[in-house]
C-alpha cells in the first residue's frame, strides 16, 4: 500500500533523525478512522521503514538510564500483549527501535531513542480527548493522511490543544 508505506517512510525519517531527541520528533501517532486495520498496517510499515533507516542513519549512543526506560516500556507493552490485549511490539533492542501498537488512545511514556507508539482512534474528537492532558505541551503535530476538510479540522484541534507547530 503506497500511501501507508510512504507515510511510514516519512515518519521513520522523523523518528530516526536525531534519535527522536529533536524538539519536533514524532513520539506518538494517532491513526484516525473507522478502518480497524489502518493502525496495525501503519505500525508494521513504520517498523519496516525503521529497519531501512537504521542502515542510513545508525542509532547513536543510548545512555544507560534511557536504555532502562526503553526496556521498561517494552516489557510493559509485552506484558499487556501477553495478557491478551490488542497490543503489538515491533522491533527489538538489537534492531535499535521499538514500535508499539497500543490498544488505548491515551499517550504513554516516551523513552525516545527510536521508541514510538501508534494509537488507533475512530475520530478526531477521540484523538483530541486522548491528547487533552498534554494541552500546552505539544511541540508539534502533523496532519498527514487527511483530506482537505478533515485536515483543516485536525489543524484546528491541534491549535486548540496548544501545539506550537502544526505541519502536513
Amino acid at each position: 500500500e503506497p500511501g501507508v508505506d510512504g507515510l511510514a517512510r516519512a515518519l521513520a525519517l522523523d523518528v530516526a533523525s536525531w534519535d527522536q531527541l529533536g524538539c519536533l520528533s514524532a513520539i506518538s501517532i494517532h491513526v484516525v478512522g473507522s478502518d480497524r486495520d489502518a493502525a496495525p498496517r501503519l505500525a508494521a510499515a513504520l517498523a519496516r521503514a525503521l529497519v531501512g533507516e537504521a542502515t542510513r542513519i545508525p542509532r547513536g549512543h543510548v545512555p544507560p538510564e534511557a536504555a532502562a526506560a526503553i526496556a521498561h516500556e517494552r516489557a510493559g507493552a509485552e506484558l499487556r500483549a501477553a495478557d491478551g490485549r490488542a497490543v503489538h511490539v515491533h522491533g527489538s533492542a538489537q534492531q535499535g527501535f521499538t514500535v508499539v501498537l497500543e490498544d488505548e488512545p491515551t499517550p504513554r511514556a516516551a523513552p525516545l531513542h527510536r521508541f514510538v507508539r501508534v494509537h488507533a482512534v475512530e475520530h478526531l474528537t477521540a484523538a483530541a480527548n486522548a491528547l487533552r492532558p498534554l494541552a500546552g505541551r505539544l511541540a508539534g503535530v502533523a496532519s498527514a493522511g487527511f483530506d482537505g476538510r478533515t485536515r483543516d479540522e485536525a489543524v484546528r484541534v491541534a491549535v486548540a490543544l496548544g501545539a506550537s507547530r502544526v505541519c502536513a
